[in-house]
């Protein structure tokens, strides 16, 4: 892209029409021609990670079926399902996890919800920098579609995937790591 009388780069109007129909699609693929919900609440993995730390918390083991005990009475859940599946995330995430359960389920998924996003807006943000992107909002909103508009950041969102607050943490720790700043970039890294 050619560079402005300003060093900005400015885009053709044909990419900017190109990229605006992306942003539409985008749009109307999430919430017009949204596949068939699925029986259960939003952020399905969410719902186990919750449900562990509420086993947690009433002192059982989150790794063994005591979690469907927990699970089932996650809002949306069918109760009648008989879930076979234990909490399958680290033992260190469990500290983690017995915090969120302490808010009511709703309340946990919207801080959780926000979580994500942050992550994602912090995996973006690093990618731009690392890639030395110029602060162009077209650039950067060209970036936000084709991050959002991904098969792995669609499920991340859509079951509250941990994945991404794992990736944000390592985008962290790259960006530090390339300023120099060891100590940051070891932080980071324990995303």
């Amino acid at each position: 892209m050619p560079a402005g009388p300003s060093g900005s780069f400015s885009m053709p109007l044909r990419p900017k029409a190109a990229l605006a129909a992306a942003g539409l699609v985008l749009v109307l693929g999430f919430t017009v021609f949204r596949p068939p919900a699925t029986p259960g609440p939003l952020e399905r993995d969410f719902e186990a990670y919750y449900a562990a730390g509420v086993t947690v918390n009433a002192g059982s083991d989150p790794y063994s079926r005591a979690i469907w005990d927990a699970e089932k009475r996650v809002p949306g859940v069918p109760a009648t399902r008989d879930e076979l599946l234990p909490f399958v995330g680290p033992a260190a995430a469990l500290p983690f996890w017995s915090l969120v359960a302490r808010l009511p389920y709703r309340m946990a998924l919207a801080v959780w919800t926000a979580l994500l996003v942050a992550a994602l807006l912090g995996v973006l943000a690093a990618a731009l920098r690392v890639a030395r992107a110029p602060r162009d909002p077209w650039l950067y909103a060209g970036a936000a579609i084709l991050a959002i508009g991904s098969g792995p950041v669609i499920g991340a969102l859509a079951l509250g995937q941990a994945a991404l607050i794992a990736a944000a943490g390592v985008a962290g720790a790259v960006v530090a790591y390339r300023a120099r700043g060891a100590a940051a970039a070891f932080g980071a890294t324990l995303l």
